[in-house]
C-alpha cells in the first residue's frame, strides 16, 4: 500500500505464481514435484526482516500429509504408553495386549463402515483425531469392566445382619449376589461418574 515509484519499498507484497498451464490432469505429477522442490527452497528462505508466507492447494495438501506423518509417530508412542499403563493397572500383559488389540481393530472396522456402508469418500484431518478419542474411551471402558470383574472375585461390601443385630461382612455370599453388586457398581461408575 505504501509502494510507489519514488520509494520502491513496501511493507507488504503479494505475488501469485499460477501453475498448470498445460491441462493440470496431464502434468499433475510434474506440478507436484515442482511444488515440492519449491517448498523445500522456500522453507530455507531466511532474510532478516522479511517474513515469507506461501500457500496453495497442493502445498496445503503436502503440509497436511507431513503433519499426519509426524502425528502418526506420536500415535504409536501414545499407544505404547497407554499399553504400558494398562499392563500396570490390569496387572496382566496378556489382558492388556488383547484389550489394546481389540481397540486397534475398531479403526479398520470403522473405516470400512464409513467408506463402504455409508459411502463417504472424504476423510478429513478431524476424522484422524477420532483415533485419540476412541483409544481414550475404549481404555476407560476396559478399566471399568476390569474393576467390575475384580470386584466379583472378592467378597462384596454388602453388609449382612449378624445374630446380635449388628452388621458384619458376609464373605460367604452367593455368586449371584456378588455379581449383582458388581454390575450395579459398574453401572454407577460408567453412567454416573462415581
Amino acid at each position: 500500500k505504501d509502494f510507489n515509484t519514488s520509494t520502491l519499498t513496501t511493507t507488504w507484497l503479494r505475488s501469485e505464481l499460477v501453475l498448470g498451464a498445460p491441462p493440470y490432469a496431464q502434468t499433475k505429477g510434474q506440478v507436484e514435484a515442482l511444488i515440492h522442490d519449491l517448498v523445500t527452497v522456500l522453507d530455507t528462505f531466511n532474510v532478516r526482516g522479511v517474513r515469507l508466507v506461501y500457500g496453495g492447494d497442493i502445498i496445503t495438501e503436502e503440509e497436511i500429509l507431513q503433519t499426519v506423518k509426524r502425528d502418526s509417530f506420536m500415535a504409536v508412542v501414545s499407544i505404547v504408553v497407554v499399553l504400558l499403563y494398562m499392563m500396570f493397572h490390569l496387572r496382566s500383559v496378556f489382558v492388556a495386549v488383547l484389550a489394546m488389540g481389540q481397540l486397534l481393530v475398531t479403526f479398520p472396522v470403522s473405516l470400512f463402515l464409513y467408506v463402504v456402508v455409508f459411502r463417504e469418500s472424504y476423510l478429513g484431518p478431524l476424522n484422524i483425531l477420532s483415533f485419540y478419542i476412541m483409544v481414550g474411551i475404549g481404555v476407560d471402558d476396559i478399566f471399568v469392566f476390569s474393576n467390575a470383574f475384580f470386584y466379583c472375585q472378592k467378597p462384596s461390601p454388602v453388609a449382612a445382619l449378624a445374630d446380635d443385630g449388628t452388621t458384619s461382612w458376609a464373605p460367604e455370599q452367593s455368586l449371584a449376589r456378588k455379581n449383582s453388586w458388581s454390575v450395579t457398581r459398574k453401572h454407577s461408575t460408567a453412567f454416573e461418574g462415581g
